[in-house]
């Protein structure tokens, strides 16, 4: 029975954007003190693993002391934009402080995905860059393998050479292999919020369908009730 259980939970990791390996999550130190309030707002993902996917941008904010809510925004680019049909996506996750004495490390929670993330925040300096090491041992295993996944991101669409070599030589100190991270294209992304043409023509026209329809179930009430009025006058003449 377990083994039919790691099986299925084997295929089901083969489609996350992360790197399995065996034994339990690996002890990455974090970032010394650990201030979450400056790491809120928006920042650009530079390289993550098995990452192809361009414009990926993540805005991380406030929910209640001590908890927090990251969204993952993916941005339509290139020819979809040029032919007016850009469009955004969004997945969000929350994360919650595991141990005020363990600054820098979080629970992240995934929406219908196994199991929790142990998220570590191994880089920063708040303004410029940040790099985080998640990681999760799925349940069912007894910690047989785990499944990790890096990130570097910047608080613009690009980095300064300097920062992103010394997050890729960090993670190389722990034997994480930094060739195993993709680069996320920046280039030719459409700014937050905005739509194509086609896009908004739709949204545009279902908003006047909707004050419409508003409209018109307005009139019919106003109508309806001058009817009942007129009845109950006729009715106490």
């Amino acid at each position: 029975m377990f083994s039919l259980a790691l099986l299925v939970l084997l295929g089901v990791s083969t489609c996350s954007a992360a790197t399995r390996a065996l034994g339990g999550c690996p002890k990455i130190q974090p970032e010394k003190d650990v201030d979450f309030s400056q790491l809120l707002g928006t920042w650009y993902s530079i390289q993550q693993t098995s990452n192809s996917a361009p414009c990926l941008r993540y805005n991380i904010t406030e929910e209640s002391f001590g908890h927090y809510q990251i969204t993952e925004t993916r941005v339509s680019s290139g020819f979809v934009d040029a032919i007016g049909f850009h469009h955004e996506s969004e997945n969000t996750a929350d994360i919650a402080i595991s141990d005020p004495s363990e600054e820098g490390v979080f629970d992240m929670k995934v929406p219908y995905d196994l199991g929790n993330y142990k998220v570590t925040i191994f880089l920063t300096d708040y303004y410029n860059y940040m790099a985080m090491f998640s990681c999760r041992t799925l349940p069912m295993t007894k910690s047989i393998f785990h499944t990790w996944s890096a990130h570097i991101f910047s608080r613009e669409k690009v980095l300064k050479v300097e920062y992103l070599e010394k997050a890729r030589s960090r993670l190389s100190a722990y034997n994480l292999d930094p060739f195993l991270l993709d680069n996320t294209d920046q280039s030719n992304c459409a700014e937050a919020g905005s739509k194509g043409v086609f896009v908004k023509a739709a949204a545009e026209g279902v908003n006047v369908l909707k004050d419409t329809v508003g409209q018109v179930a307005d009139n019919v009430v106003t109508k309806v009730k001058g009817v009942l009025s007129h009845i109950d006058s006729d009715y106490h003449e």
